[in-house]
C-alpha cells in the first residue's frame, strides 16, 4: 500500500540510502519535477540534484541521527537540465530491514502560494467593499 500511495502522490517522494545518499526509490513526481527518467534514478545521489552545500548535508545527517525527522523548509533543487526550483522539504529517517534510509517528501509551493495570493486579494476586495458600502448612507433618527 505504501508504494501505491508514493506512486500516486503529487508531491515528490524519494528514499535515500544512508550513508551513501544514493536514491533507491522515487515516485513519478520526482521524475516530472526534476526531469530524470526512472532508469536514471538508481544512479543518483542527493548531491546530484540538490543545491545544498555539502557541509549542510552533513549537518542534516547528524541532526537526523538524533531526531529521526525534521522539516527542512524551502530548499533549492537542481533539475537535470541545470535549472533550479525551490521546494518545501521534510525528511524522516527509518530502518527498513538492516538498512537505514531517509524518506524525503518535497512539495512545490507554487499552488499553495497562488491560493494564498488569491485569498489575500479576495479579503482585500471584501474590506474595500465593506468600507465603501456605508459611504453616503444616512440613517435617520
Amino acid at each position: 500500500m505504501g508504494a501505491a500511495v508514493m506512486a500516486m502522490s503529487k508531491d515528490m517522494v524519494y528514499i535515500v540510502e544512508v550513508p551513501s545518499l544514493r536514491v533507491i526509490q522515487a515516485n513519478r513526481a520526482f521524475s516530472r519535477l526534476l526531469g530524470y527518467t526512472p532508469e536514471e534514478i538508481p544512479n543518483l545521489t542527493v548531491r546530484d540534484f540538490t543545491a545544498t552545500d555539502p557541509k549542510a548535508i552533513t549537518e542534516i545527517m547528524k541532526t537526523l541521527e538524533a531526531t529521526s525527522e525534521m522539516p527542512l523548509g524551502l530548499r533549492r533543487f537542481r533539475r537535470k537540465d541545470g535549472t533550479f526550483l525551490e521546494i518545501e522539504t521534510t525528511i524522516g529517517r527509518a530502518r527498513i530491514g538492516n538498512r537505514i534510509v531517509d524518506c524525503v517528501i518535497a512539495r512545490d509551493p507554487t499552488e499553495r502560494r497562488e491560493a494564498e495570493r488569491a485569498w489575500r486579494e479576495g479579503a482585500q476586495r471584501t474590506r474595500i467593499f465593506a468600507d465603501s458600502a456605508l459611504e453616503g448612507t444616512v440613517i435617520p433618527d
